[in-house]
């Protein structure tokens, strides 16, 4: 009986212990599949907006900004910006919402890896346009385009 007893005791330690090993795996396993998860967008432009810091991380310099050349609105040239030049733009004024336009009554974006964040004025010559790609699961400014006249 005394032999019996000890092998379940045992059998219980060591059953007990790998449980808790799995479990500890298990949620490594779970931690590292949400980190590499892909980043939503929306989530994204919040904390670029927000965050200077983080909005600093997420360009990709030296960052190609596409502008009129001369006043007369013809030719565009390519200018290169550095992370010192850089400085923090917001994006919208009230963080409490933002415009949304969909292509679609379901009000869905595409499944895509682009984004373009675009002012177009009306009648006041306002065409600045901001382009994000997600590289590796998260999004970065890549381009920017002003060619407001």
């Amino acid at each position: 009986m005394t032999f019996f007893l000890s092998f379940i005791t045992v059998t219980y330690l060591f059953t007990c212990h790998g449980s808790d090993n799995k479990s500890e795996n298990h949620l490594a396993y779970s931690n590292q599949v949400i980190n590499n998860k892909d980043e939503k967008f929306t989530e994204f432009i919040y904390e670029f907006v927000t965050d200077s810091i983080f909005q600093m991380s997420r360009i990709r310099f030296p960052l190609e900004k596409i502008i009129y050349k001369d006043a007369e609105y013809d030719e565009t040239e390519i200018q290169l910006i550095t992370e010192k030049e850089w400085k923090h733009i917001i994006l919208f004024f009230d963080m409490d919402y933002q415009l949304q336009l969909y292509d679609n009554f379901d009000c869905k974006l595409r499944n895509s890896d682009e984004r373009v964040y675009a002012y177009e004025g009306v009648e006041n010559g306002i065409n600045i346009k901001y382009y994000f790609k997600k590289i590796k699961s998260k999004w970065y400014l890549i381009k920017m385009e002003d060619l407001s006249t």
